[in-house]
């Protein structure tokens, strides 16, 4: 940790990759602190859609590199809510599962369980962040009100 990887491919980067394919490879290189959390995921929720189980192809990951990777992810999410709101809420949520009750979670398992376990205030943010996230559709957020539910959930993490 941090994880190692040969080439990593994102939304973000799709553009420069369509461009110069062979440049995109060749310095898409190096390591990634969130790799530690998508293994993790995998590991306790994902689902083989095609090739070996899941367990053949991806080792344990240490609890101590999963709690960096996770905190490290929502460490920006005040500045980054208003930009990426979906993930934000959604990231905050199963973060703040994992602390409290040790359940790893996909981004929609967390939403859920931040209805069954964060205060009754946050629900609509919760709620729209879920709708938004199983829709595909643009989360439209107040700051305020992102920013509030930010502070809320990082108090309870950190």
């Amino acid at each position: 940790y941090p994880t190692p990887y040969e080439l990593h491919v994102s939304h973000a980067t799709i553009d420069w990759y369509q461009s110069d394919a062979l440049d995109y490879c060749k310095k898409m290189q190096g390591e990634d602190i969130d790799l530690a959390a998508h293994f993790m995921v995998i590991k306790h929720v994902g689902i083989v859609l095609h090739g070996a189980p899941i367990d053949d192809v991806f080792g344990n990951v240490p609890r101590e590199d999963y709690m960096k990777s996770i905190k490290a992810d929502i460490a920006s999410a005040k500045r980054d809510v208003m930009e990426h709101p979906i993930s934000v809420v959604l990231n905050l949520c199963r973060v703040y599962a994992y602390l409290k009750d040790g359940v790893i979670l996909s981004k929609d398992q967390g939403g859920a369980w931040g209805l069954q376990h964060i205060g009754h205030g946050f629900h609509d943010i919760i709620r729209l962040a879920l709708t938004c996230y199983r829709s595909e559709q643009a989360m439209l957020i107040c700051e305020s009100c992102a920013h509030g539910f930010c502070d809320h959930m990082l108090g309870l993490i950190f």
